[in-house]
Parts: structure tokens; sequence; C-alpha cells
């Protein structure tokens, strides 16, 4: 919760560049009435990584940190320390557990958006966890144990406290260095962000200081609101940032008796121009911007409170027995996942696959055979390519990168995957590999809005 206090923050740089990683993105997701926006924050990243899904089960992910403080809850309770489990959690929370447990497909564990309520009698240590887990403790671990398949290693994830995650350079270099998305955590004024209008001059949604409350310079008695303090600031020499480091600012909350409308609040930054951070947030795509907005740097570089740099994503390694390889292979659930990068002379579909399985089968070796529908209805070949899959511990979906440039002028692009092992164990001789599944995906357009997951084609 955020208290009436003198801002501090790091001295604001000027972006000249842009990113705009919204194309590479999954689609906008909605967590409704739950207080589970950390769980769809990291969720969002790990689903631009090559071989995930592109929706990621929220509940599980949000569930398993339940389980994790309802066990904290109990202990405590036993040595007469009553504790209260909160809704929401902060990102360390999850990025401690993850080296350890991970989340698995949605379809495994849907989200439910609407809050439950336990049952009259329900004893005091189970009653919170069950309302706001969704889940029985049982099921949690059945699920956990048998479908936590994707995640991260500690060694991917580096967690930025508050003074390294206003760090607006850091983060503009992550995101120039090719991370596609990154975890961040505000305080917000809940109703504000939620009626926040698109600007008309611009046709884009900025969140400014302004929507966390009035403001005025130290040792004087007028508040006002963020632009005009910020215009007071400016002349007299000093930028809005610089003067609240300097405690040359002072900020004055609304009235929040119930401790309601102000509170804790995590997206994914996707982005950033000369303006602020572009962000995704997880309140459904009629806010914003199609779910999206951008942050003002003020606002980012005064309040932020923390971010994750989630480097890679960790497949939980396949199932390696021997007698069910092939069988696995042949009778698979395999989904073809399409994955728009960069733009103009850079711009590229990452093609990858996953299954749907709990645990991958030992797929060795895909080919992929891409294919155009020109203008006049007929289909060309336009990419055909094997991929190894690589170590056991570092499988990622034998991701392929087409060039957009090879797709221009099609009016349609189809793929159709070869999936095989190694018999004999070497990928380089192409006599050698073993074609145990062949299927054949839906057409799709050669430029897509977002990432996307194909089912084959029946």
């Amino acid at each position: 919760m955020l208290r009436s206090a003198c801002l501090f923050a790091l001295a604001l740089p000027v972006a000249l560049a842009q990113v705009d990683h919204r194309s590479s993105q999954s689609p906008v997701k909605s967590q409704g009435n739950r207080g589970t926006c950390v769980a769809f924050s990291i969720c969002a990243a790990l689903e631009t990584f090559p071989g995930v899904p592109c929706d990621l089960s929220e509940q599980l992910l949000y569930a398993t940190v339940k389980r994790h403080e309802q066990g904290v809850d109990v202990w405590l309770r036993k040595w007469g320390k009553p504790t209260i489990m909160d809704e929401g959690n902060k990102l360390p929370d999850y990025a401690t557990l993850f080296e350890l447990v991970g989340t698995c497909a949605e379809p495994f564990l849907p989200y439910d958006p609407n809050p439950k309520h336990a049952a009259p009698g329900v004893p005091d240590e189970l009653k919170r966890y069950l309302e706001l887990a969704q889940i029985t403790e049982q099921d949690l671990e059945a699920v956990r144990d048998g479908f936590g398949k994707y995640g991260f290693a500690a060694g991917s994830c580096t967690v930025l406290d508050e003074s390294a995650a206003r760090d607006v350079q850091r983060l503009q270099k992550a995101l120039d260095g090719g991370l596609l998305a990154i975890p961040v955590t505000y305080p917000v004024h809940g109703p504000n962000w939620s009626a926040v209008k698109r600007d008309a001059a611009t046709g884009r949604t900025f969140l400014h200081p302004g929507l966390l409350g009035s403001f005025r310079e130290a040792g004087t008695e007028e508040w006002m609101d963020y632009g005009k303090c910020k215009l007071l600031m400016a002349g007299k020499g000093i930028e809005f940032v610089a003067a609240a480091k300097a405690d040359k600012v002072e900020i004055k909350l609304d009235e929040d008796p119930k401790q309601e409308i102000y509170g804790g609040h995590a997206v994914t930054i996707v982005g950033y121009d000369d303006r602020g951070f572009l962000i995704k947030n997880s309140w459904g795509e009629n806010w914003g911007d199609r779910g999206y907005a951008t942050i003002l740097y003020d606002y980012h570089a005064v309040f932020a409170t923390g971010a994750l740099l989630i480097t890679d994503a960790r497949i939980r390694m396949p199932s390696l027995s021997p007698f069910e390889q092939r069988a696995r292979i042949e009778r698979g659930t395999f989904r073809l996942k399409v994955q728009p990068r960069g733009t103009g002379g850079d711009a590229r579909l990452v093609l990858s696959t996953w299954m749907l399985e709990p645990r991958d089968a030992n797929v060795e070796v895909v080919e992929y055979t891409v294919e155009g529908r020109t203008t006049d209805a007929t289909w060309k070949e336009v990419h055909k390519e094997v991929v190894a899959a690589g170590a056991l511990e570092r499988r990622r979906g034998c991701a392929l990168v087409v060039p957009t440039a090879k797709l221009a002028g099609l009016q349609g692009v189809r793929v159709t995957v070869r999936y095989g092992d190694l018999p004999l164990g070497d990928v380089k001789k192409p006599a050698e590999i073993r074609w145990l599944a062949t299927h054949s995906y839906p057409e799709f357009a050669p430029v897509l809005p977002s990432a996307q997951d194909f089912a084959p084609v029946r």
C-alpha cells in the first residue's frame, strides 16, 4: 500500500529509440475480479518463448504460491500467531518457487475469473486458501506434480528490487537485447486505472503520475495535478523525477479509509518509445489500446516497485522411456506455435512445436515445410528445414526462424511438420532419421497480430 510521502527516484534518461514487441506477445487475457495479476504477468513473459504454449495456466501458478503460503499460515497458527493470507503476491514470491515448480498449459487447469467462497464450517486454516487457490490441496499436488511443465531456472531470472526496477535505461537495454516481456509492479489507484481513456490527439492510452494523486512543491501549500506540477518544476530548471529524488515534490493520495482503491498491480513491459514504456495489462482487450497502454517514464521512474528479467524458459525434460518413445510420438497431441518477431527488414516468424501431454515425447528431430498461397490460389513451397531438438535439458520446441521477406506477396501460409527420432543417433545423416508422425496445420495470414497456437488439421 502506497503512503503519502516525499518521493525518491533515479534521474530520468531520454529515450530516443523505439521498441515494440506487441506482435510477439500472446493474446491479451483478463484476470477478472481476482488478485492474480502477478501470475498473469509472469505467464505472459513465459509465453513469449519458443516451445511454450501461448496460453499457460495462471490458476496453477497462483494456487502453487497459495499452497506455500497456506503451509506457513498453518505453522504460525500452531505457535499462536494468527496470520492473514493476502489475495495478491509479489514478484519475488513466485521467482523463489519457480526453481522447483512451474505451470502447465491452460486446458489442464483453466482459470476462473470469479472469486469463490468456502462453505460454512471450513476450518480457518483452510478457508482463505480454498477461496483464493480455488483448488483442493490434494488436487493441486496431483496437477502440479504431473503438469508443472513450464518455468524458469534461478539462473535465468534476475529479481530487480525497487531501485533496480526504476532504472529505465537498464530495462530499455534488456528490451533492445531481445527480451520480449518484463514483469513489473506498480502502485495503482484502481478506479483511475480502470477508467483511463485514450488521448484524443494521439489515439494512445497514457498512464501518468496524476492517476495516483495530487502533487505540490515541497514547502508550499498548493496541491496541483501532475501536468501543472511538471511544468512548474520545468520552469525552475528541474525535471519531475529529479525533483522527486531531491525531495522537492510531495504527493497527496485520495482518502482510502477501507484501503480498497490503492494497491499493487503487475503488468508486463513489452516495448518503449520517447514517452514511456509500452505495457501489456491483464484486464482484457477492452482496456486501454486493446489491452495495452503507455506508462510514462515519470510514473515508472518514481513508482515502480519491482521487476523480473526472465532470459530463458525451462521446459520439463521429456519422457525418456525407449519402450514408449515411438508410441508417444505417433499418438502425441502436437501443437504449432507461430510467433512474429521484429519489424521492417528484420521481420520474421519463429515456428516451434509443443505437446499438450503432461510431459513431451522425446522428439529428437523436426522437419518444417512452409508453403504459401499465391494470388492465383496455388500453393508453393517457400521454406523447408530439419531442426534438431538438441540436448535434453535444453529442449525449446525445435524453433525455426522464417524471414517474413520469404512470405511477401502471399495470401496465406500453411505448415506441415514431421516429428521423428534418431535410433542411430546422428542428426547429420538424414537417412538415419525415423519419421513417426506428420501433422498439417491450418492456413494463417502472413502477418499475425500476436503469437498463435495451432492444432493440426483433422
